[in-house]
Formats: C-alpha cells, structure tokens, sequence
C-alpha cells in the first residue's frame, strides 16, 4: 500500500470508527509511543487508544495537512477537531468545540502502520 494512503486510511478509520480494517492497516506489533496513557502495543492497544480519544470528543474529524513520506517512514500535521463531551486527563465536559493541532510522525513495515510518535497541543486543549 502506498505509504500517503495508508496514513490516510489510517485517518479515516479513525473517523468513521469503522475498525473493519484495523488488521490490514496496523501491522500486529505496532508500538504507540504517545498514548494518553501510556506506551501501547499491538492493533488493540491501538484501537483502545483511539476509544479513548473518541470518547473525549464527539462528533470529531481528523484533517490531515501535511503528509512528507521518505521510505518507510512518515510524518504528518493534522488538526483533530470535535465536541468536548467526555472526562479525558480528568477534564469536565464542557460541551465545547474544540479544535487541536497534531504533529505526528510513524515507521511503517509491509505496508502497515508498526509505530507512531505523537504531539498534542495539550495547552490548547486544556484551554
């Protein structure tokens, strides 16, 4: 699969929280390096982790701006936005729209997602 269109795909299940295609996107031993949490390994870890973001905000959409692939490797600028109606780091729901910005970069291996490394603007989602 091509690298941009796996990052992509990526995005869009996410989205659209289809996980129907989770074992053909994220390789099995996928490593998050920057779960809420804490370091998640293997496609539940990272199907958990992607709940909990879910559950924080609704009705929320990834965008993807910038997408640079060299590889196997890939880094991209994304802006997570949705509505704050869940508890995530201990935070009442405000029932905000809220929108926050992502740089994230990954390792891909047989054309699935092995690891990422992200960064959340926390300030901006604390404000």
């Amino acid at each position: 699969m091509d690298p941009k269109q796996l990052i992509r795909d990526i995005c869009d299940m996410i989205d659209t929280r289809d996980f129907s295609r989770l074992d053909e996107l994220i390789h099995e031993d996928y490593v998050d390096h920057g779960g809420i949490e804490r370091e998640g390994r293997g496609r539940e870890a990272f199907r958990e982790n992607t709940r909990q973001s879910m559950e924080a905000l609704s009705e929320s959409h990834i965008d993807v701006d910038m997408l640079i692939v060299e590889g196997d490797l890939g880094a991209w600028r994304s802006v997570f936005t949705g509505v704050h109606t869940g508890n995530p780091m201990g935070l009442p729901p405000t029932g905000r729209r809220v929108s926050i910005e992502q740089l994230d970069s990954g390792r891909m291996k047989g054309g699935k997602a092995l690891e990422q490394w992200g960064q959340v603007d926390v300030a901006a989602l604390m404000a």
